[in-house]
């Protein structure tokens, strides 16, 4: 048994498989990682949701959780970082997006070219 502590062993829950959810919200959380701009600036303020705060060192398991299940956000990351933005604030960023997301504070995404390939 694996009862390494602080070593990161263990079962990582990604913020889409956080119970509660709907298909919809799993679903638009899921395909954020093919979205550009939301790697690049946080989401907008919403009142009805306290303000996100991400601690990268914290979040270890879980970005290398997301990265190994999400081929887009490892190319996302492979792209922007660290030309465009740098690493920390690439993850802040996106997790700032899925909890905007997971609260219902998001704003449906934009009508856009992957819009029209729901399937």
């Amino acid at each position: 048994a694996a009862e390494e502590e602080g070593t990161g062993v263990g079962v990582v829950m990604l913020p889409w498989e956080a119970p509660g959810l709907s298909a919809d919200v799993r679903a638009r959380m899921r395909a954020l990682s093919q979205n550009r701009a939301a790697f690049l600036s946080p989401p907008p303020p919403s009142a009805s949701s306290p303000a996100f705060e991400f601690d990268l060192d914290a979040s270890v398991a879980v970005v290398l959780e997301a990265l190994s299940v999400d081929k887009h956000l490892e190319r996302q990351r492979h792209t922007l970082v660290p030309r465009a933005v740098s690493e920390e604030a690439f993850f802040s960023h996106y997790f700032a997006h899925l909890h905007a997301l997971a609260t219902g504070a998001a704003p449906p995404p934009p009508a856009s070219s992957a819009a029209s390939s729901t399937t």
